[in-house]
């Protein structure tokens, strides 16, 4: 709903004004779910390990970190 106001009608209301003003004029709206396809996507790039970038450039110069 404050979507279509925003588009269409270049109207700015709060959420909870709209609220009430759906309540008083008894509208319902659909609730927007999340994408259950991106959650899968997310879910596949979660724990991969990376090789230490660090550690190949103090081999490949020979330096050494003193502690």
């Amino acid at each position: 709903m404050k979507i279509k106001l925003k588009n269409n009608y270049n109207i700015i209301l709060n959420h909870k004004r709209i609220r009430m003003l759906m309540k008083k004029h008894g509208l319902i709206t659909t609730v927007r779910r999340a994408n259950p396809y991106a959650k899968m996507l997310r879910g596949n790039h979660e724990n991969k390990t990376l090789p230490n970038i660090f550690k190949s450039i103090t081999n490949r110069y020979h330096l050494f970190i003193l502690q």
